[in-house]
C-alpha cells in the first residue's frame, strides 16, 4: 500500500481503490491500494474520516503490518477517501509541538521518558521531580522564539542513523517494530533545534503551532508528568484565565496584582470563621446533651443526632466515666411517635445495676450477663432520665466557695 499521508500530508481527500473488505465483529477493516490515512504509531491517534460517506472510526496497522481502516459498513470497488482534516491537522501540530518542547526541555537535561497527544493537552513525562519558574519560562520562551521565527519542520527518509546526531538515540529493538523499510526522521530548524526519529505526520513549520503554553505539572511513577497547551488549546485557555481574572476583579474590587493576596486573606478568615462555627455547635451539642439528659428537651425524630453525641461528651469527664462504665447507644429508631434507643452497657458499676430500670422484672427488655453486660430498649425519655439518676447517685455534692 503507497503512503501518501508522508508524500503529501496536507492533502485532504484521495480516489483510490479497495483491495480488501472483511467484517470483523461489528466493524469492517477496510484495505486500499493507496491512502492518505494515518495508522496509529508514535503516540499519534490514527486518522478518521470516511470513505465513499461510510465512517471511518480509526486507522491502524494490523498484525502484518498492514494498514486497515476501521468502517462501520463495508466498502467495494472505487474508494473517494476523505479526512476529518480538524482531527489530523489538530494531531499534526500537536506531535510537532511535543517534539519541540523536549527538544526544549533536552536544553535543561530533562530527558523526555514517555509522550502522550491527549485532546485536552499534551503530556511529556520526563526524568525529573519538578520544573522550577525558570524552567518553565526556558522552554515557552525558545519555542516562541522558534514559531516566531517560523523555523522549518522537514520529515525525510534515511537507510541509517549511524551518523546522526539524534536526541533520542534509535536502538535496534526499535528499527526492527518499524513498518517502512526505511527509517523516518524529523528535523526542526534543519536539526539545529532537533532531530529525531518519528513515523509520524507533522506540520510544515513552527508558526502553525501558534503558541504553546505550560499549564501543570504531577509525579507519576517517579517521573515527572508535564502538560502543555498548543495552538487552540491555549488561546481558549488564555482567554478563559481573562475572563476568570476578570470577574474575581470585579467581585472583589482588587487590582489584578493584589488578587492573590487577597485570595488568600479570604482563605485565611474563612479557617477562623469555620473554627468559631464549629465551637458554636459543639457548645450548643453540649447544652442539648445536657437538657436531654436532665429530662427537659424532648427530642424528636429529626433530632436522633442528639444521641449519638451524648455519648461521646459524657465519656469525655472522668466523673461520669467513673459513674458509667463503656456504654453506647446501639440502634434508634421511632415507635408509636416516640423515639426508641437500644442501649449497652458494658461493665456497668454498681449505679447502674442497681438501677430499678435495670432491676425491674417487670422490664423484659432489659437483659443481665454476670453483672458485665447490661442491655436494653427504652423511649429516649425513659433513657434520659435513667442516665440522670445513675449520675446523680454517685456524683460528689459540689464544694461551696470560700466566702
Amino acid at each position: 500500500m503507497h503512503h501518501l499521508f508522508y508524500e503529501h500530508p496536507y492533502r485532504r481527500t484521495h480516489s483510490t481503490r479497495v483491495t480488501s473488505c472483511e467484517q470483523h465483529n461489528a466493524v469492517w477493516h477496510v484495505s486500499l491500494e493507496e491512502t492518505i490515512f494515518y495508522p496509529e504509531g508514535g503516540g499519534q491517534p490514527g486518522d478518521r474520516g470516511t470513505i465513499n460517506d461510510v465512517r471511518v472510526f480509526d486507522t491502524l496497522y494490523d498484525v502484518s503490518g498492514d494498514i486497515v481502516h476501521i468502517c462501520e459498513a463495508p466498502v467495494s470497488d472505487d474508494a473517494l477517501c476523505t479526512l476529518d482534516w480538524e482531527w489530523r491537522y489538530f494531531y499534526m501540530g500537536a506531535h510537532t509541538a511535543q517534539h519541540l518542547i523536549s527538544a526544549c526541555l533536552a536544553q535543561l537535561s530533562y530527558p523526555t521518558v514517555s509522550v502522550h497527544l491527549g485532546n485536552d493537552a499534551v503530556y511529556v513525562d520526563i526524568d525529573a521531580k519538578h520544573l522550577s519558574e525558570k524552567d518553565i519560562a526556558h522552554v515557552e520562551q525558545q519555542a516562541f522564539a522558534c514559531i516566531r521565527q517560523n523555523l522549518p519542520v522537514v520529515s525525510r527518509s534515511v537507510d541509517s542513523v549511524d551518523q546522526l546526531a539524534l536526541r533520542r538515540p534509535l536502538s535496534q529493538k526499535a528499527i526492527s517494530r518499524i513498518h517502512m523499510q526505511d527509517i523516518r526522521i524529523v528535523e526542526i530548524g534543519n536539526g539545529d533545534i532537533d532531530r529525531v526519529a518519528c513515523a509520524g505526520v507533522h506540520v510544515n513549520s513552527c508558526s502553525e503551532l501558534g503558541y504553546i503554553l505550560y499549564l501543570s505539572e504531577q509525579t507519576m511513577h517517579e517521573r515527572l508528568r508535564t502538560m502543555w497547551l498548543v495552538a487552540e488549546q491555549a488561546r481558549s485557555h488564555i482567554r478563559l484565565m481573562q475572563h476568570s481574572t476578570q470577574e474575581i476583579k470585579h467581585i472583589l474590587s482588587e487590582p489584578l496584582q493584589s488578587l492573590a493576596k487577597r485570595a488568600q486573606t479570604i482563605q485565611k478568615n474563612l479557617k477562623e470563621q469555620n473554627l468559631v462555627i464549629r465551637s458554636l455547635q459543639q457548645k450548643i451539642t453540649s447544652i442539648k446533651c445536657t437538657a436531654a439528659t436532665s429530662g427537659l428537651l424532648k427530642v424528636e425524630k429529626d433530632e436522633l443526632y442528639v444521641i449519638k453525641e451524648i455519648i461521646p461528651m459524657l465519656l469525655k469527664k472522668t466523673d461520669q466515666q467513673k459513674v458509667f462504665g463503656a456504654y453506647y447507644v446501639h440502634e434508634s429508631h421511632s415507635h408509636a411517635s416516640e423515639t426508641v434507643v437500644d442501649w449497652i452497657f458494658v461493665h456497668p458499676p454498681a449505679a447502674v445495676l442497681n438501677h430499678p430500670l435495670c432491676i425491674s422484672s417487670k422490664d423484659n427488655n432489659t437483659k443481665r450477663n454476670n453483672s458485665k453486660m447490661v442491655r436494653g430498649t427504652n423511649t429516649l425519655s425513659e433513657f434520659s432520665f435513667f442516665l440522670k439518676d445513675c449520675y446523680d447517685s454517685i456524683r460528689e455534692p459540689p464544694i461551696a466557695d470560700d466566702l
